[in-house]
């Protein structure tokens, strides 16, 4: 989104740049998840009675880490939402733009051609960003639902209804 928004404001300059933002922008991603990834493995394994021996990763949840992983799901939810709202708007303002230098005398091919690919780029990822979004939506929901009666099921019934929301 952050990508695509400097591509559509700063369209005359934007094949200059190069990519380094871009780059950037991918390591930074690259190194939170790790450090994310990293912290709550190393909180499920500071369980002790849950943890004598390794376990799958759907295990993970303990004590130690559950409010962590609550509020990560819960702002990465947010941030979806957020994300398909502002493709959304970069999908609109990159049409008013493209109708506004329609007919102006002031033409630049670089330009013109990159709020063409702005166009393209936006069509392709706005159905992904809505679809994405509205299924996370819907799995969040229906585990928050299932942990909320995980106490009033028996065992195998949760993990059943866990398993099948998973996939």
């Amino acid at each position: 989104m952050i990508e695509r928004a400097r591509a559509t404001l700063f369209a005359e300059n934007y094949e200059k740049e190069g990519r380094l933002l871009g780059i950037y922008m991918s390591l930074a991603v690259w190194l939170i998840s790790i450090i994310y990834y990293i912290y709550i493995s190393l909180a499920a394994f500071a369980d002790t009675e849950n943890f004598g021996q390794p376990q799958g990763a759907i295990y993970m949840t303990t004590k130690y880490n559950a409010l962590p992983m609550f509020y990560m799901t819960i702002f990465t939810l947010i941030l979806m939402i957020v994300t398909t709202i502002f493709d959304w708007r970069i999908t609109i303002l990159n049409r008013k733009i493209k109708n506004l230098t329609k007919n102006s005398a002031k033409y630049s091919l670089s330009q013109s051609f990159q709020l063409n690919e702005n166009t393209l780029s936006m069509r392709l990822i706005l159905p992904l960003d809505l679809s994405y979004a509205l299924f996370y939506s819907f799995y969040i929901v229906f585990a928050i639902i299932l942990r909320a009666y995980k106490s009033s099921m028996p065992i195998t019934q949760y993990i059943l209804f866990y398993n099948v929301d998973d996939t």
